[in-house]
């Protein structure tokens, strides 16, 4: 992977950090077999991982990354896990709780969720990302043999939509895959899950697509979405245009 200006100023920016984090992928050998097995499920199922047929899925072109990670991409898992771990420790929460939509088997993961006191209370969304980390992640060899009291719950998206959970999360870090829909009610259930002084970190609000670079912000197919977001009269809104852009909202009341 070429290296750009993006992973030029990121590999400055871990020079610069007391937040260590020496790599998601210190189980780089676990990461593999892990990213191999999804791969290999997915051609079991017969989908096609062609960018002529997805376009720019990342959700499906993402395990051949995972699979031979380079410098550079170590260096973006870098930033965006300093931005959670900046996110939770301005909280000041012991054992935060905690939803996502998008678990690995990585060991900052299983560190921060295995027992018998958890550090992190974490809830996951049941989707395909869940799958792949129960059916490929948890049975590895690594996992087994280094962790004996992984603990987290799941909720279905249905249960999301019925209210379930709401006003009791610290926090919640959610992509577009989660909060894209042809309306806003998924959004508006997540907003709901935060206590007050809860933060809300959605990742890549453009959904790898080119958002600050078309000039014309408000053609963009994923704006209106984060425009929702910005226009909740109960929440601070930050969009932050890093990489593909997130943003960082606090609920008020």
């Amino acid at each position: 992977m070429a290296e750009n200006h993006w992973s030029k100023a990121l590999r400055v920016a871990r020079d610069s950090s007391s937040f260590s984090f020496d790599g998601a992928f210190s189980n780089a050998e676990a990461m593999n077999d892990w990213a191999t097995l999804c791969v290999d499920d997915l051609t079991a199922q017969n989908v096609d991982k062609r960018d002529i047929a997805v376009g720019g899925d990342f959700e499906l072109v993402k395990y051949d990354m995972y699979k031979t990670p380079g410098e550079n991409w170590e260096n973006n898992l870098w930033s965006g896990y300093l931005v959670v771990l900046m996110i939770i420790q301005l909280l000041g929460k012991t054992n935060p709780k905690i939803l996502g939509d998008n678990p690995l088997p990585i060991h900052t993961q299983f560190d921060a969720m295995n027992g018998p006191t958890p550090a992190k209370n974490y809830t996951f969304l049941n989707n395909s990302a869940l799958y792949e980390f129960e059916e490929f992640g948890l049975p590895l060899p690594t996992t087994v043999n280094n962790y004996s009291d992984i603990q987290y719950a799941a909720m279905d998206i249905q249960d999301l939509l019925d209210g379930e959970g709401a006003g009791t999360f610290d926090m919640v870090r959610v992509g577009p895959q989660t909060l894209h829909s042809i309306n806003n009610r998924v959004i508006d259930a997540v907003l709901g899950l935060l206590k007050v002084g809860g933060v809300l970190h959605f990742t890549n609000t453009s959904n790898y697509q080119s958002s600050y670079n078309l000039g014309t912000a408000h053609r963009h197919p994923f704006t209106r979405f984060n425009r929702h977001i910005a226009a909740q009269a109960n929440f601070d809104v930050y969009h932050v245009p890093m990489e593909q852009g997130m943003i960082i909202a606090k609920r008020l009341s």
